[in-house]
């Protein structure tokens, strides 16, 4: 018996030894972070993310817990407001905003009850206003003690976690797109005659189209200006790629003109459209809205099973300095198909 006592006592010590050892060397801290592109203005996601009843309409957790209760507190919306939950399969917890970077960054933190103690964590909302849509980043990170990095060795969190996280953004991409979806746009069809343009190109942020447009509109326009030449057309923005990954796309601002320019200054290049058939449909408001008349062309296309042909043009037919309201914008989306 006391041989049996003693292997037990030594198999004990090499468990109790293994858990010190994991309990050490464990992952001092863990991040998590998922991202999503919704189709709609970041003022319209906004709501959903910095507001702590908004969140309960599309997070992963609430259908899972029938015992789920949640305790909200503090002003909606408002920095030090939050809101706490127990269940029986969710245990307990509480989120508290601590930060408001409207609309762009939601900081939260978060306590969560793991049974030998609370686990803090801070969690994050970061929004992207792209030139068509809205990239949500939803984050979480935090230091581990030292049962915290026991578990993080027996569990993988980022896999399960990550989980919920892209269950919950589905969710609210699903919630903010119906939500905002109330513009119907009439989409219309033709042949295009081809033309040429002097454009500037450039590969640019998502968050600098505009003043990249707007500068080197002014540029072009000095250069026919002192050329003696006059426009012919709009001016109008073709874009070749666009990649919401890297937060970029490849543009180049255009104008039309009347004729040919000897000595052209090095950025400045000739484009030639050929002859094609188009897609287009007219949107009102300003640039910031414009990606819903992208978004109604593209499932246009898409059930139609059409192929694009790059570039996708932006008309500006509105002159913003005659035209103070920008709801009275008027741009032409044109997408070229085959």
């Amino acid at each position: 018996m006391n041989k049996w006592l003693k292997y037990i006592l030594i198999a004990l010590g090499l468990i109790l030894l293994a858990i010190i050892i994991m309990g050490m060397t464990g992952p001092k801290s863990f991040h998590i972070n998922r991202s999503i592109v919704i189709s709609s203005g970041i003022d319209n996601v906004w709501p959903y993310v910095s507001s702590a009843q908004k969140m309960q309409e599309w997070s992963p957790w609430v259908t899972k817990d029938s015992t789920l209760q949640i305790e909200y507190f503090g002003e909606e919306g408002t920095v030090g407001s939050g809101y706490k939950w127990k269940g029986e399969e969710l245990g307990q917890g509480e989120q508290t905003i601590t930060m408001l970077a409207e609309p762009n960054r939601v900081l939260a933190d978060l306590k969560i009850n793991m049974g030998f103690g609370d686990q803090l964590s801070t969690v994050s909302f970061d929004l992207k206003d792209t030139l068509r849509a809205t990239r949500v980043s939803w984050g979480m990170r935090g230091e581990n003690n030292f049962f915290g990095r026991i578990f993080s060795q027996l569990f993988d969190f980022d896999k399960a976690v990550g989980a919920d996280y892209e269950e919950g953004l589905a969710n609210l991409k699903r919630i903010v797109e119906m939500d905002t979806d109330t513009v119907i746009y009439q989409i219309n069809t033709g042949q295009f005659p081809g033309g040429q343009y002097l454009g500037i190109r450039g590969t640019v942020p998502l968050d600098e189209v505009i003043p990249f447009y707007d500068f080197n509109l002014q540029n072009l326009l000095r250069l026919i200006q002192f050329e003696g030449l006059e426009l012919s057309g709009a001016p109008l923005a073709m874009f070749y790629d666009y990649n919401i990954e890297k937060g970029t796309t490849e543009m180049v601002v255009c104008i039309n003109y009347t004729k040919a320019i000897e000595n052209l200054p090095e950025e400045v290049e000739i484009i030639s459209l050929p002859s094609s058939y188009y897609v287009t449909t007219d949107y009102y408001g300003g640039h910031h809205g414009i990606r819903k008349a992208h978004v109604a062309i593209e499932a246009f296309l898409q059930d139609n099973k059409a192929n694009v042909v790059p570039p996708f043009l932006e008309v500006y037919m509105t002159d913003g300095q005659n035209e103070p309201d920008s709801n009275k914008y008027l741009t032409k989306v044109v997408y070229f198909v085959n």
